[in-house]
């Protein structure tokens, strides 16, 4: 199904009929994004956004040691004085009582890690406790909020003989790591997914796996005491990645044989199937989550061949209007946005207004769900190209002109952004027309 059967013809967005209804999964189209990878730490920052770090990739570097930071609108590389030597398959989650990234273990390439680094959003800061679990891989690293501490669980360690699978849960305080004394849990496995379940007050563990190639198809929960086994999981799989999504108390699951999947702590829910239908967008089944827990959405990031940005779109507050790219072909004056209002469901008349147009100047405003960078000469740049719906517009006596849109109250909507260009005729170049820069419209409620 084509992006545009889910925007009438012209400018008003609808959704297709198979959509669902609540949140959606939304690909963002950064202008940078890291290399990509994976098997990398990803969780939500100290500062906000989400924090990712090392990885490995196909392509070299083949072992990665640098960090990154997506604050909502872009990805940033975090000039950090300090850092962990480059690792993949380490385990991290962020001590919000604390304020810091706690990440343990992974692998070099060459040797498995038992280092403990904490971030604080600006640099990387080894400890060195006098005890620490075994060096590992395929572990995971939960914060339990109830006790303000970090629970790490399981993953593969190697010993004379060769490796092995732990079940082994240990608790991070900030200073000492303690293994806890607890028994009848979950069999020894790795690359098995986690998440602590805050209104529960529980740690959620997923699947996994065996060295003897064994799958689990479980769901243990740890509720600070004891374990206990609460429902038959999800599809076998591995590196599958989960996250706690607070606003609606859910754990939320993606993978490659799993799909999306979430957990109410009572019954599994399936949201897409692992082969999604032909109208779905959703991340790769390898793409890691991690939650931003300021922004309240879930962000999913590429997997080994591709580096794609994905939000779930939870924070059905941040309609916003912006501009990007720089004016071309324009006159002295620059042609621009001037839009007032918000991009929310419900508008029937959104106005996206643009000034310093020549007076009387015939233009129209081109629409697309994907933005590009098309330069027609030296000076002039297709920010939308013309593959979707435009509409037209006259400009009055003072260069000023406007097209209006409507957006339908339709929850599956939120999230969606789509972009917009306004060609006008009285530019210098171009057989005399001018462009605005482009034009990013976020829709929420």
């Amino acid at each position: 199904m084509s992006r545009f059967a889910r925007v009438l013809v012209p400018l008003v967005i609808v959704a297709s009929a198979s959509a669902q209804l609540g949140p959606v999964w939304v690909p963002r189209y950064p202008s940078m994004e890291p290399q990509e990878r994976h098997r990398f730490v990803f969780c939500s920052a100290p500062t906000g956004g989400v924090v990712l770090f090392g990885g490995a990739s196909l392509a070299p570097p083949f072992i990665l040691g640098d960090t990154w930071r997506w604050d909502g609108d872009g990805w940033a590389q975090v000039p950090v004085p300090h850092s962990p030597s480059p690792r993949s398959s380490c385990c991290s989650a962020l001590d919000t009582g604390r304020g810091v990234v706690v990440l343990f273990g992974g692998t070099d390439g060459s040797s498995l890690l038992d280092e403990t680094w904490e971030f604080d959003g600006r640099d990387w800061r080894r400890l060195t406790p006098a005890i620490a679990p075994v060096a590992r891989v395929g572990a995971t690293l939960c914060f339990d909020s109830t006790q303000g501490r970090c629970l790490l669980f399981g993953g593969t360690a190697q010993g004379t003989y060769g490796p092995y699978d732990l079940d082994d849960l240990w608790a991070w305080d900030g200073a000492t790591w303690t293994r806890l004394g607890v028994t009848a849990g979950p069999m020894p496995r790795h690359s098995h997914a986690a998440a602590y379940d805050v209104r529960r007050g529980r740690l959620v563990v997923v699947g996994g796996g065996e060295l003897s190639s064994r799958r689990f198809a479980d769901t243990w929960e740890f509720d600070g005491t004891r374990w206990q086994s609460a429902a038959v999981g999800p599809a076998t799989d591995l590196n599958a990645s989960m996250v706690f999504e607070s606003e609606r108390n859910r754990c939320v699951i993606l993978g490659l044989y799993v799909g999306h999947m979430e957990w109410d702590g009572s019954v599994w829910r399936v949201v897409e199937p692992p082969t999604p239908r032909p109208d779905s967008w959703r991340p790769s089944g390898l793409s890691t989550l991690a939650y931003d827990s300021f922004s309240k959405t879930i962000v999913a990031f590429g997997d080994e061949r591709y580096s794609v940005t994905w939000e779930y779109a939870l924070d059905l507050r941040r309609a916003r209007l912006r501009s990007f790219g720089v004016t071309t072909c324009a006159p002295a004056t620059t042609l621009s946005l001037v839009s007032s209002g918000r991009p929310v469901l419900g508008t029937t008349a959104l106005p996206l207004r643009f000034q310093y147009a020549a007076p009387n100047a015939v233009g129209v405003v081109q629409f697309d769900f994907e933005p590009r960078q098309l330069a027609i000469n030296s000076r002039c740049y297709l920010y939308v190209p013309g593959s979707g719906p435009a509409l037209p517009t006259v400009a009055d006596a003072f260069g000023r002109c406007s097209v209006g849109i409507s957006i339908p109250y339709l929850t599956s909507l939120v999230g969606w952004e789509f972009y917009a260009q306004l060609a006008s005729t009285g530019g210098p170049a171009f057989d005399r027309w001018a462009m605005s820069s482009g034009v990013g419209i976020l829709v929420g409620r």
